[in-house]
């Protein structure tokens, strides 16, 4: 209850009886006063406001005492407004009386407030911030007076806003304690700042960040972006992102260190939960202020030149959360797109050139950050993670629409790995949000149907291995899949198939999935269009191929009998859960169902049965239990065709292969395809009865008696296909071959089908015949037939011209050979020593042509593989067989061009086509099995036992390179009937590729640099084709290891000499640099190589001005300090030193150049575009130096004034050049 004097004081303050109220106040005591007010804080009692007031009222600032008065109740109010204890309400009422007072107080008294509060902030003292709040009402009162007077020594006085400067000065000079951060943060958003000041503080309170505790960071920073209203946004955004990219690379550091109990790091948990915190901030103050999004734009374009800065974890997760916002979607999506590309680019652009190695800092791998962030969404980062979706399908959308397979060609462009990033982003986020896996999943699906005129390859390989790392998330998704496969037959055959393979995992899991893709297929089956029915087969194959039946083989009889009940499979449930006994008869009823319907297929084009013959090949191969059954009816089918009577020639009947339509004819059955078919499964069946000793006797009996049947069939076929003539199927030289009319078009395809069976047949003997006399006899009796029908038609096609020579080319160009025979074939005829086996291979070696023959079909079979990653015939899609394959062809070839061939006459041809086999070889291994790499290396070795094992992969690739290094310098040497000067440039191609797979860092790059360019300096060559390709070589490698332009100016002066002077009476030296330059090599060889070096320089010179012009920009604020304080041998002055060195180069080669009586043509077009090019590389190099000089922050360097000297006696003989090509024009 309160007192009687504190009821008079408040009664008088309220009748306004001020002198009494100042009497009765100067008669208690200012620690009675003080204990009272906070003996009633204390109690919360509810008049201890009207009391304040009332103490305020009696306090003058006229009198003395009211002075002190007045002074003591601000200080004891602060104090128990620092009192966490106090409630909020009250704390309200006091700080309202407080800032009503603060107006009517006196400078002095304003002063040491605001002095105290300093004093406090800077000891840590306050608990809270509602004292905090009273200084923007004490500045501001402030800065209203005329002058206030200076508590220092020396006195004086200033004026209010100067003042209030002065505080605010002293205030962020001073140490801030952290626990004041906050309350200081919020408190500056009510003081009224000049834009000095308040870069000022925002700038104190970024570097306040590394004294907070992380969960203390989010709330300043939602200060901060409040706080930048006023300006100086990108101040506080970079800023911001510079500290938590800085926060990310110790996390990263200290990961990777052993971590001990007494180290007190960040736990990675926590920093990324506050990062989302930061983030979200941020998009919601993008939201409320769109200058700040703006502002973020031009902070993202402004770091183009430094895409990695764009691209750091933090700084792409807030781009991807301000994209959310539609009007900064489009621009900010752009920035990132740009920065993926040029990142890349310049990642390749510095990989090859030594130049750039050597002024450029490491490019970091960008990959690596943005899927970081990927990885970092995971801890809530909700609003992260939808843009982190946008960015994939922005990547693959836009780079995605040309050709993504880059293995062919050695290395991706920069646009491929976008694309490929883009689907490694969606892939990784696809693993870590379960929220989000519907939605890719139907994006992928929607580009696969609204893309479908599009190369849709790249969404395949995503949504393969997006179904293959959690085939479960797709059954939310069930629906999609569904309407997808409804529109399977509108898709190109390719998409497809590619669609059906990767949802498959899918089909193991879901029955209704399954029973509706059944559905799909049969009606696709029946449909009109082609395309359609070769996706139903192609789809029925595959199911075949993925749904095992085990136990017992399969027989035709059931097969009829299920396809009678087309329908019954589609409503068997099965659960891959149950037993597997279950699962199996549930997969024995789809496939049996499936045998049943694809009987259809003999009924229709040939190009379905070719896809169904090729397609059982691989089922088979994976689903041995279906092999009776699929046999029975393709054997039963194949008779058609066959003439039992083994007295009857020809014993095929190819009438029926043909079918007619109007004039027109046309193929109707592939029968080397189907005789195919029949060969290589009587090859399996063969090989699964010697290994499956457990079959039930039934089987096998019934197995064996079938496999019997199929090898009666062929041996008779082949002995009566050796008895046939060419004649008895109408197919001898005077048979018309011409594809201008039905009889030539119909003796085409009966040709080429004859050529189909004599190679089938010809494996199926080499194989059966185990390197027997009489099996060689007989396949070389087959090949001679072979050779003979190949001839007639090469013949025909030379006689009708280039037009009829392509047709019917393309025809016979496909071999029948798997790919595994041909190997076989190839390493049993070039390499096979064993005493037992020479007898029948000797015959073949010496046909003269069967080597030659069987070496084109390899290199066939190894140029599939090198363009399209697999290859026609048997085991042509299996990844690791190809891989085996390529292995041995690889080593036989490598014996042919070591001299350790058993083939005792070694043509030039076939040297060169072993060289060109072993190039293909070594492409494919490093461009689609390049982890493999070693392991092949080694493997070439095993034959070879002087061979020391190497294990550093460097040393072993750089053995190899050895091995065809001495080989070009023998040729070089003393070229033979053998190895000529023709061969080099395959051998060239061969230690390139080789060279591109060894590790950086090393001296073995320098080391084959070195004799590329001993090579060039030695020998004389007069070859067009080698003199480039080694002039080529040379000069690739020497970018890499030299980061002079030496040897372009020793080539330029070689030219000039050899080609002499536009000017005739000047007489050339006849010493040079380089022996390989010759009159004849000189122009167009070495010279457009020249040139296209020239060019690529010149592309890196422009890159790296635009990164020189980019970081000047950044540094524009701090112009004057740095020249200030820059010393001659900066850091910046030796770039640009080394730059105008590598253009005074340039203007040496030029120099050079235009005086040489080049060819008018293709030469001097090249010259002049590539001048042209230089000229405008040389003023964005004068502007640069022109703006510097402008704007006063820089002027041109002495290497730059020594590099223009040059160009003025460039440009005098240039007018001389220019009148020499027009003269001979």
């Amino acid at each position: 209850m309160a007192s009687k004097t504190e009821q008079s004081i408040i009664s008088l303050a309220k009748q306004e009886n001020n002198d009494e109220l100042v009497r009765i106040l100067n008669g208690i005591k200012l620690e009675k006063l003080g204990s009272i007010l906070t003996s009633r804080t204390n109690e919360n009692h509810g008049d201890v406001a009207k009391l304040l007031r009332a103490s305020f009222q009696g306090s003058p600032c006229s009198d003395e005492e009211g002075l002190q008065r007045r002074s003591f109740l601000f200080n004891h109010c602060m104090n128990i407004l620092s009192d966490t204890d106090i409630s909020a309400k009250l704390a309200t009422e006091y700080a309202g009386i407080l800032f009503l007072e603060i107006d009517k107080t006196s400078s002095e008294l304003l002063c040491e407030l605001a002095d105290k509060i300093v004093e406090s902030i800077r000891k840590g003292l306050l608990k809270n911030g509602r004292v905090v709040q009273l200084f923007p009402k004490i500045l501001s009162s402030i800065a209203s007076r005329d002058s206030v007077p200076l508590s220092s020594d020396g006195g004086g006085e200033l004026s209010g806003i100067q003042y209030k400067s002065q505080m605010i000065n002293t205030l962020c000079s001073t140490k801030w304690h952290s626990s004041c951060v906050i309350h200081l943060a919020n408190m500056f958003r009510e003081v009224s700042l000049t834009n000095e000041e308040l870069k000022f503080v925002i700038e104190k309170i970024l570097r306040m960040f590394k004294s907070l505790e992380l969960e203390e960071i989010p709330p300043v920073v939602y200060q901060l972006l409040i706080l930048c209203s006023k300006g100086h946004r990108i101040c506080v955004l970079e800023g911001v992102i510079t500290y938590f990219t800085q926060l990310d690379i110790e996390s990263v550091q200290n990961e990777q260190q052993q971590r001990d109990e007494e180290f007190q790091g960040i736990s990675t948990d926590q920093l990324r939960h506050t990062e989302g915190n930061v983030i979200l901030h941020i998009t919601f103050a993008v939201k409320q202020d769109q200058q700040l999004g703006k502002e973020f734009v031009k902070y993202l374009k402004a770091c183009q030149q430094r895409p990695q800065k764009i691209l750091t974890a933090f700084n792409l997760a807030i781009a991807l959360s301000v994209a959310q916002i539609h009007r900064f979607e489009e621009p900010i999506f752009d920035v990132l797109k740009a920065a993926v590309l040029k990142s890349f680019k310049s990642i390749k652009l510095r990989s090859a050139s030594k130049w750039m190695q050597d002024n450029v800092e490491s490019i970091p791998d960008i990959s690596k950050e943005i899927l970081q962030t990927v990885q970092n969404s995971m801890f809530g980062w909700d609003h992260v993670a939808q843009g982190i979706v946008q960015l994939g399908f922005y990547l693959m959308d836009t780079f995605g629409s040309k050709n993504n397979d880059a293995s062919n060609t050695g290395q991706c462009s920069p646009q491929q790995e976008s694309c490929q990033l883009g689907s490694l982003i969606l892939l990784k986020t696809f693993k870590v949000h379960d929220m989000i896996r519907t939605e890719i999943l139907e994006q992928i699906f929607n580009r696969l149907l609204t893309k479908a005129t599009s190369t849709s390859t790249h969404y395949i390989d995503l949504l393969q291995k997006a179904v293959a790392s959690n085939p479960q998330a797709l059954l939310d998704s069930l629906s999609k899949v569904k309407e997808v496969f409804e529109y399977l037959s509108c898709l190109p055959f390719a998409t497809a198939q590619g669609l059906l393979q990767a949802v498959l995992p899918l089909m193991k899991i879901s029955i209704t999935l399954r029973d509706s893709l059944m559905l799909v297929l049969r009606k696709a089956m029946f449909s009109r269009n082609l395309e359609s029915r070769k996706i139903a087969v192609s789809g029925f194959l595959i199911v075949l191929k993925h749904f095992k039946v085990r136990g017992s083989n399969i027989t035709s009889s059931q097969s009829l009998s299920q396809s009678s009940q087309s329908s019954a499979s589609s409503h068997i449930q099965v659960d891959v859960h149950n037993t597997s006994r279950g699962s199996n008869t549930g997969n024995e009823a789809l496939c049996l169902e499936i045998l049943g319907g694809l009987r259809r297929c003999f009924n229709q084009q040939a190009d379905i049965r070719v896809l169904l013959y090729e397609g059982l090949c691989d089922v088979l191969g994976s689903n041995s239990e279906l092999q009776q059954a699929a046999l029975e009816i393709v054997h039963k089918h194949f008779l058609k065709y066959y003439e039992h009577d083994d007295e009857i020639l020809p014993p095929l009947n190819l009438d029926p292969c043909l079918t007619a339509s109007g004039d027109q004819v046309f193929l109707a059955e592939p029968l080397g395809h189907l005789l195919c078919l029949l060969q290589q499964s009587l090859v399996r069946s063969l090989k699964n009865s010697e290994q499956d000793e457990r079959m039930d006797e039934d089987g096998e009996e019934e197995l064996n008696y079938f496999t019997e049947k199929l090898q009666e069939l062929f041996t008779s076929l082949t002995q009566r296909m050796n008895k046939s003539e060419l004649e008895d199927f109408e197919l001898d030289k005077s048979a018309d071959y011409s594809m201008a009319n039905g009889v030539g078009i119909k003796n085409n395809i009966f040709a080429c089908l004859v050529l189909g069976i004599l190679e089938v047949l010809m494996e199926h003997t080499f194989i059966a015949g185990d390197f027997s006399q009489e099996s060689c006899e007989m396949v070389l009796q087959l090949f001679t037939k072979y050779w003979k029908l190949s001839s007639v038609l090469k013949g025909t096609n030379l006689s009708q011209g280039k037009k009829a020579r392509q047709s019917s080319s393309k025809q016979i160009a496909r071999s029948m050979f798997s790919l595994s025979a041909t190997a076989n074939i190839l390493k049993a005829i070039l390499s096979d020593n064993l005493p037992s086996h020479q007898a029948g291979l000797d015959i073949l070696r010496n046909s003269g042509d069967f080597d030659q023959y069987i070496l084109t079909v390899s290199h066939q079979k190894l140029t599939q593989i090198n363009d399209n990653g697999n290859c026609d015939g048997v085991g042509g899609k299996d990844v690791e067989h190809i891989y085996r394959q390529c292995t041995k062809i690889a080593r036989v070839l490598l014996k042919m061009v070591n001299g350790e061939s058993c083939i005792t006459k070694k043509s030039e041809k076939i040297i060169n086509q072993s060289l060109h086999g072993v190039f293909l070889v070594i492409n494919i291994i490093g461009n689609r099995y390049r982890t493999k790499m070693q392991k092949f290396l080694a493997a070439l070795d095993q034959d070879n036992e002087e061979a020391e094992a190497v294990v550093d992969e460097n040393e072993l690739i750089h053995r190899h390179i050895k091995k065809f290094q001495r080989l070009v310098v023998t040729t070089l040497a003393s070229p033979n009937d053998t190895m000529t000067l023709k061969d080099i440039p395959h051998m060239v191609n061969i230690i390139s590729l080789l060279t591109r797979c060894l590790k950086p860092g090393l001296d073995h790059l320098s080391q084959v640099q070195s004799w590329a360019k001993r090579i060039c300096v030695e020998h004389n060559i007069d070859d067009a084709i080698v003199s480039k390709s080694l002039v080529s070589f040379m000069t690739s490698l020497t970018a890499q290891c030299c980061n002079k332009l030496i040897l372009e100016k020793e080539m330029s002066a070689d030219i000039h000499k050899q080609l002499g002077d536009i000017d005739e009476d000047i007489e050339m030296t006849d010493d040079s640099y380089f022996a390989i330059v010759n009159p004849r090599t000189a122009a167009p060889n070495v010279l457009m190589v020249l040139l296209s070096q020239i060019d690529k320089v010149l592309d890196e010179i422009d890159w790296f001005m635009a990164k020189i012009k980019a970081d000047k920009a950044k540094t524009a604020l701090e112009s004057q300090e740095d020249e200030n304080d820059a010393s001659p041998s900066s850091p910046k002055d030796d770039l640009e030193k080394s730059l105008c060195g590598r253009i005074t180069s340039i203007v040496h080669v030029f120099h050079e150049l235009v005086q040489s009586a080049i060819p008018v043509g293709s030469c001097t077009e090249l010259l002049l575009k590539t001048l042209t090019k230089f000229y405008c590389t040389l003023g964005v190099i004068a502007k640069y130096y022109l703006y510097l000089y402008a704007q006063k922050t820089g002027q041109a360097t002495p290497s730059f004034e020594k590099m223009v000297r040059p160009t003025f006696c460039l440009k005098s003989v240039l007018q001389d050049c220019s009148l020499s090509i027009q003269y001979f024009r």
